[in-house]
């Protein structure tokens, strides 16, 4: 039998127990094929892969697959609703359902791009003391309509900003659609009703907590950019709103933490447009207006779903 460490404890290299957190709405076409490369993620002395909770509001069949899945898979399980409750409210109930030292946190329209992922999210916390989070990398796939140029374009800029800024080590680089968090954070955190980023909320309670963040830049998983511009408008307002509304919790903190050195964005963003030079043409107005717009406008929490992102 394999030693293992008491739970909260991450200073000794003896087995973890790891749980796999999902947030799902309506994801019938990515649920199966994610939950298919997770049951063949690789484990190894140092920990054990024991739960897989899926929080799931869905209306399609997702739930239906969900279950086929868990009959044959005894570690995974599902909690259905049946009123979308938004992901706050998901990632609270995975967080108080989960029994790993570490919380592996995945939005359902991803896929790992190896067998090593979870292995990659949790080496961190063996090696350094204070972890709260291990960020991943979230890449897009390659563009396949105009549309979707526009929203690549900007997710290279905000690639280069993550991997640049304190190595890797920041705000940015810490996307809801991939991360891992120690106990001490998934039992010491919930979320609020109404917070609209839940990965920019855990990364500034983390440092309010004393604990680090470490980004691997090795931990991918891909996902589809919006390909029209109705969906990359939605993206665009969703994260303003999300900014200010992390400026109005956090105060300095968070001022501090979403600087951006001016020459390094304007740097960036003439780089990439010489490479790309429709795709700045294209996003920089679209830009522009989602943020004036965004000034202006209620967002109900519990935003609207950008549908053509569900098609890897």
């Amino acid at each position: 039998m394999r030693a293992r460490c008491r739970k909260g404890d991450l200073r000794v290299p003896h087995l973890l127990n790891v749980t796999i957190g999902i947030s799902s709405f309506n994801e019938e076409r990515n649920i199966g094929k994610l939950l298919d490369e997770l049951l063949r993620q690789k484990e190894d002395e140092n920990f054990s892969i024991i739960q897989v909770v899926i929080s799931d509001d869905s209306r399609d069949s997702t739930c239906r697959i969900i279950e086929q899945y868990a009959k044959k898979e005894e570690r995974i399980c599902l909690c259905h609703h049946s009123i979308r409750r938004g992901k706050p409210s998901a990632i609270n109930e995975i967080f108080s359902k989960a029994q790993g030292d570490i919380v592996v946190l995945l939005d359902a329209d991803i896929l790992p791009a190896d067998r090593m992922l979870i292995w990659r999210l949790v080496q961190p916390f063996l090696r350094r003391l204070k972890l709260g989070i291990v960020a991943g990398a979230a890449v897009a796939l390659r563009p396949r309509t105009v549309h979707e140029r526009m929203a690549y374009f900007t997710f290279k800029i905000w690639r280069y900003l993550r991997e640049e800024l304190r190595g890797g080590n920041n705000f940015f680089s810490v996307h809801g659609k991939v991360m891992a968090v120690s106990s001490r954070l998934s039992e010491n955190v919930v979320i609020p009703d109404g917070v609209i980023g839940d990965d920019g909320y855990l990364y500034l309670m983390c440092l309010r907590l004393g604990s680090k963040v470490y980004y691997d830049g090795d931990a991918v998983v891909y996902y589809r950019e919006t390909s029209n511009l109705r969906d990359f408008l939605k993206r665009r307002i969703k994260y303003e709103k999300n900014l200010n509304q992390l400026l109005d919790f956090f105060g300095e903190l968070a001022r501090r933490e979403l600087s951006i050195p001016r020459s390094l964005l304007v740097r960036t963003s003439l780089r990439e447009g010489l490479r790309d030079p429709i795709g700045l043409i294209l996003s920089v107005p679209a830009v522009i207006f989602s943020k004036v717009y965004s000034r202006k406008i209620y967002m109900d929490p519990i935003w609207p779903i950008a549908l053509s992102t569900k098609n890897l």
